[in-house]
């Protein structure tokens, strides 16, 4: 009796076949993935259309606002009054001129020391400060060569006519010894701004080399 063998003809084919299944189903998800990437992209763009149209629409909104302020004003025929001009240049002018100066304080402030209120009334510029000092150190000699580089800060020195010291006392925290104390500028009347007073209480403006 001889021996019988079986061939499986179709091995071939079916490794064929799942090799295009797997290729059939990348090119699927690789589908997938490219159109659900094209929908993101669509409405990211078109979230950014809506929100770039929106602020058009609202900045031309607000420029027809204007205009129609403007013409409402040309219609009125409304006359400025020469002193209200120069009331305004004046509040302009001593504006950044305070500026220029507080500016100029912070710059000739040494590092350690801390500005803490500052006030204007009747033409008198104050400031209070406080800074370390070193035991042996006279306060006065301190505040006198702090007075003598703001005299020499014309920033600070336009439309002075004295620096002087008015008062300081000492106080201890910790182990460091600080002075606090107070310096008097006397203003132009005519540089010294509106009278009335104007406070800062609490500040902690540093000052800079």
């Amino acid at each position: 009796m001889g021996r019988m063998f079986s061939i499986n003809l179709n091995r071939e084919e079916g490794y064929a076949q799942k090799e295009a299944r797997k290729r059939r189903i990348r090119e699927r998800v690789t589908m997938v993935i490219v159109s659900i990437l094209l929908i993101a992209m669509t409405y990211v763009t078109v979230e950014n259309h809506l929100e770039v149209s929106g602020i058009i629409d609202a900045k031309e909104a607000q420029i027809d606002s204007i205009n129609a302020q403007i013409r409402a004003l040309q219609r009125q025929g409304r006359e400025v009054n020469k002193e209200d001009v120069y009331t305004l240049a004046r509040l302009e002018r001593e504006r950044v001129l305070w500026a220029r100066r507080l500016h100029a304080l912070a710059e000739r402030m040494p590092e350690e020391m801390v500005l803490t209120t500052l006030e204007l009334e009747r033409g008198a510029f104050k400031f209070s400060a406080i800074a370390p000092i070193e035991t042996d150190e006279r306060e006065f000699d301190m505040v006198t060569m702090f007075i003598e580089r703001l005299k020499s800060t014309p920033m600070y020195y336009q439309g002075v006519n004295s620096v002087k010291f008015t008062e300081s006392n000492r106080m201890n925290a910790d182990t460091q010894e600080l002075i606090n104390f107070v310096i008097t500028s006397e203003m132009n009347m005519v540089d010294a701004g509106r009278r009335g007073r104007v406070r800062r209480a609490s500040s902690t403006t540093r000052g800079g080399r």
